[in-house]
């Protein structure tokens, strides 16, 4: 429900960020941290506190591996 993100900005030089993420951030595109993959493209709207950048909302912008999920193997018993 809470955590953290990384991020690189492709935008900055590749500046890296680092962001806090709570249980009010909202989300776009999507319903959770989980379901990011490295490489995502997001946008993120945040706020400082504290010293640190906190995320309010999170939009996917482009995924890496699309919206389709992996073809579930076949189980097969070996002899």
């Amino acid at each position: 429900a809470s955590g953290s993100l990384s991020i690189r900005d492709d935008d900055e030089d590749d500046q890296m960020y680092y962001l806090s993420v709570k249980k009010s951030t909202t989300y776009s595109g999507f319903s959770s941290l989980s379901e990011l993959n490295p490489g995502d493209s997001i946008s993120v709207d945040c706020y400082g506190l504290e010293g640190r950048l906190v995320a309010e909302t999170i939009t996917i912008q482009d995924r890496v591996y699309g919206d389709e999920k992996p073809a579930q193997l076949e189980k097969t018993l070996v002899d």
